[in-house]
Parts: structure tokens; C-alpha cells; sequence
């Protein structure tokens, strides 16, 4: 999935294009979140990412568009409520993590050899968005089924993300806790020249 890079310029024809598309992307997301909140009883939210567990898929203080649907499959990125912070009246965290394994699903984590190796249901995930696999202090997850509502998550950055493999504390969630699955990524940015760059990826499901 490339990312696709939009450099705003007032003096080129063809950049001044791409700042249509940033318009229409921010269009689009306006009238989807009105057509789902009022036909749907559901909403579409924008939130900002702070933090590195989810390198190199998102970067910290990227933005995200996300919606809440009524199913999720593995490998969908999700913003949820963190385990810790559940029972907390006071505060509330949220973390943005891929869904690894469903309710139901038998999930292991271990080592081969000098990698890190996930299995769902016994059979070697391909998971091409690590880019740093976690061999050094990586936490192994003994073979384990998953019960009904559970949801095994862990961040890309494997070397840098708090999840599932955590156990205790941080473990599983339910779907009651998800605040919704992450459609698109952007960012804007000043590049050396001081052009304004406007990058954007959509997630799209296999």
C-alpha cells in the first residue's frame, strides 16, 4: 500500500490539484459522519496519535479517521480502551493496536530461531507490517484459546508496544471497548523548502 504524497503550492497547476484532494478527503469524512450519525445511529471520529507502537504503519502525531462497524477481522487497526484504564473512573486511555487474533481464535507467540514468529490457529501469520521484530525482549504467549469476546491485540513496533503479550494488566479486550477501526491516515507537514506536505494512507481490508 504506497503512501501518496500532495505538495500544496499556489504557483503549480498540479499541486494546486492535490489540494483538492485534501478538500475532498475533508469533505467526504464531513458528510460520511452526518450519514452515519443520523441514518445509522453511528459516527465517524478523528483522532490524533500520540506515541511509536505503531511504527512504521502510523507515526506519532499522525491523524486517523475511524468508524465504528459492528464486526472486526484480523489484521484491522483499532482504536479501543485500554485494559488498564477500564474500571478507572478518572481516567480514560486510549490505545490504537492491530487485531491479531478473534474470540475463539488459538493464539501463540514464540521464538524460531532469531525471529519472532505468531501463530493463529496453528498456522505461522505473515505479518509484513513488523519491520523491527521483538527478538531480544520479546515476550512469548504459550498457546492459548482465546474465549468468547477476546480480542489478542500487539503494536507493529513489536520492540516498542505494551499489549496482549503483557498479559495480566493489559491482556485481552472486548469488542464493548473498541472505539472503532482505523479507515485512513493523514498528516500534514512543512518539508525543508517549506512546502506544505500533505500525506495520506487509506486501509483497506484484504
Amino acid at each position: 500500500m504506497n503512501n501518496k504524497l500532495l505538495y500544496i503550492n499556489k504557483t503549480d497547476k498540479k499541486e494546486s490539484l492535490d489540494l483538492y484532494k485534501v478538500v475532498i478527503i475533508l469533505l467526504v469524512t464531513f458528510f460520511f459522519s452526518i450519514f452515519f450519525s443520523t441514518i445509522l445511529n453511528s459516527s465517524i471520529e478523528t483522532m490524533a496519535i500520540s506515541g511509536t507502537s505503531m511504527l512504521e504503519t502510523l507515526q506519532d502525531n499522525d491523524y486517523v479517521i475511524l468508524f465504528k462497524f459492528s464486526s472486526y477481522k484480523r489484521g484491522d487497526i483499532i482504536i479501543f480502551e485500554s485494559p488498564a484504564t477500564i474500571n478507572n473512573p478518572y481516567v480514560t486511555e486510549y490505545l490504537v493496536k492491530r487485531i491479531i487474533a478473534l474470540p475463539g481464535d488459538y493464539i501463540e507467540v514464540l521464538r524460531l530461531g532469531d525471529r519472532m514468529v505468531t501463530k493463529v490457529n496453528d498456522v505461522e501469520i505473515d505479518e509484513p507490517y513488523v519491520t523491527k521484530s521483538d527478538t531480544i525482549n520479546y515476550r512469548e504467549v504459550k498457546r492459548t484459546k482465546l474465549a468468547t469476546g477476546e480480542f489478542f491485540y500487539m503494536g507493529d513496533n513489536r520492540i516498542d508496544s505494551y499489549d496482549s503479550r503483557a498479559g495480566n494488566r493489559m491482556g485481552t479486550f472486548s469488542r464493548d471497548v473498541i472505539k472503532g477501526r482505523v479507515l485512513l491516515r493523514y498528516s500534514m507537514t512543512k518539508d525543508e523548502n517549506g512546502k506544505t506536505k500533505f500525506d495520506y494512507e487509506v486501509f483497506q481490508r484484504d
